[in-house]
C-alpha cells in the first residue's frame, strides 16, 4: 500500500513530466542547463534525453533524445562506470525506442550490475525482455527478465518512496502487458494492464495524466 506523499511530492519534476505538462518540459530543460553550467555535462545530457524521451510523442522528440544519448557516449568515452544505474535505463530505454538493441542491452546489463533499487532493477529487467523479444530471441530470454521484473512487485512497494517506485513500476506493467499481447498472450496481457491502469487512477499514486499515458500506450503500443 503506497503511503500519501506530502503536498509538495505530488507536484514534482518527475510528477510534471509524467504527466506531460508543458511546465514538467520547461522545467527538466531548465535542470538540465543548471547541470551544463556546473560543468556536469553527463549528467546534463541523460537528463534532456530522459526529458526528450518522455515527451517522444512530439514529432522529432526521440530524435533528440537519441541525439542526448549519443553525447553522453561520448562523454563517457565508453566507460559505463561512470553512469548510475538510472542513467543506464534511460539510455538503454531510448536506444530500444531506437531500435539500437546492440547498445541497449550493453547498458542495461550494466546497470544491473550496480545494485539498483528495486523499481529501477525492474526497469531494466523489463528492458531486457524488450531487447529479447524485439531482436528475435528465445521466448526462454524474453520470459526470465519479464518475469523477473513482474517478481519483485512485492520489493517495490516496500521502498521508501514506495509512491515514485510505484509510479514506475506501473511503467513495468505496462510494457510488459505488451509484451505478453505481442507474444499472443492476451488474457495475461490484460491482466497487466489493468494492474497498470489500477496505479494509475489510485488517489496516492495515481494522476490523470498517468491513466491517460497508459491508456495511451496499450492502445498504440
Amino acid at each position: 500500500m503506497a503511503t500519501q506523499p506530502p503536498p509538495e511530492a505530488q507536484v514534482s519534476l518527475r510528477q510534471k513530466i509524467w504527466d506531460h505538462t508543458l511546465g514538467g518540459l520547461i522545467e527538466g530543460l531548465r535542470e538540465a542547463k543548471e547541470l551544463e553550467v556546473a560543468g556536469r555535462h553527463k549528467d546534463a545530457a541523460v537528463k534532456r534525453a530522459s526529458v526528450w524521451y518522455s515527451y517522444r510523442i512530439v514529432p522529432g522528440f526521440l530524435s533528440l533524445a537519441v541525439g542526448e544519448v549519443q553525447r553522453t557516449i561520448r562523454i563517457i568515452g565508453g566507460n559505463i562506470d561512470r553512469l548510475s544505474d538510472g542513467q543506464c535505463d534511460v539510455i538503454g530505454t531510448v536506444m530500444i525506442a531506437h531500435r539500437n538493441f546492440f547498445v541497449a542491452e550493453n547498458f542495461l546489463l550494466a546497470g544491473l550490475m550496480k545494485n539498483p533499487v528495486p523499481h529501477s532493477e525492474a526497469l531494466l529487467r523489463i528492458g531486457m525482455a524488450e531487447v529479447c523479444c524485439y531482436s528475435g530471441r528465445s521466448d526462454e530470454e524474453v520470459l526470465d527478465y519479464l518475469n523477473g521484473a513482474l517478481r519483485l512487485r512485492r520489493d517495490v512497494e516496500n521502498e521508501q518512496d514506495n509512491v515514485q517506485a510505484l509510479r514506475q513500476f506501473c511503467r513495468v506493467l505496462l510494457r510488459a502487458a505488451l509484451l505478453h499481447r505481442r507474444r499472443g498472450m492476451i488474457g495475461l496481457a490484460e491482466d497487466l494492464y489493468t494492474r497498470a491502469l489500477m496505479i494509475a487512477t489510485d488517489p496516492v499514486t495515481g494522476s490523470a495524466g498517468q491513466k491517460f499515458k497508459v491508456r495511451l500506450g496499450w492502445k498504440f503500443g
